[in-house]
């Protein structure tokens, strides 16, 4: 009852910002769809010593903050962004597989997203060693960031013979993490 109410703050959400509507508090629904939240624990007491009936619902989140700094939503299928360890799908929550034997185990990845990623999908772990894009399912396109006003790619100025990808890869995910998928002029041109 108490989780179902703060599942029904969905309707205050607004996904495209990412926040709750003007006047609207929808705090506890944005900690629960928090993708950057990779573990729960919740307890609950019934009538601790108050005058009156009480129930008391208590959840700790690790991984991203409850206070709306760290929010990331992401949209896809359940559980094509897990990362290993817990790589796996146990009813719609990324799990570890207690198997020794990978078909035994729910992996959901694709390791592909057409015209942005694809990679080759090792169902052992359940990862994608990516080929083009990025992320756990290769389904994030392989641009870098921008961080100044004036659209300057600070990348595209480096050699990527030269750079140190241990400083230079949270910056230029490009030239050290993954290739862009090819455009058809690209592929054209081979």
């Amino acid at each position: 009852m108490i989780i179902k109410s703060w599942f029904d703050q969905v309707r205050v959400y607004n996904q495209t910002s990412n926040e709750c509507r003007p006047w609207y508090r929808c705090q506890r629904f944005r900690t629960m769809i928090n993708a950057l939240q990779h573990s729960i624990g919740c307890a609950k007491l019934e009538n601790c010593n108050l005058p009156r009936r009480s129930l008391v619902l208590l959840c700790l989140y690790s991984g991203g903050s409850t206070e709306g700094f760290d929010f990331d939503f992401r949209f896809g299928a359940a559980c094509s962004k897990c990362e290993w360890p817990r790589a796996f799908c146990d009813n719609n929550l990324c799990a570890s597989c207690g198997s020794d034997d990978p078909d035994l185990c729910d992996c959901r990845k694709t390791c592909l997203k057409e015209g942005v990623g694809v990679g080759i999908l090792h169902r052992q772990n359940c990862t994608c060693q990516c080929q083009y894009g990025l992320g756990p399912n290769c389904d994030e396109p392989c641009i870098n960031p921008i961080y100044y006003s004036d659209n300057f790619d600070p990348c595209t100025a480096v050699d990527p013979a030269s750079i140190d990808c241990a400083i230079m890869g949270e910056f230029c995910p490009r030239q050290c993490l993954c290739r862009p998928f090819p455009n058809e002029s690209e592929t054209l041109e081979k």
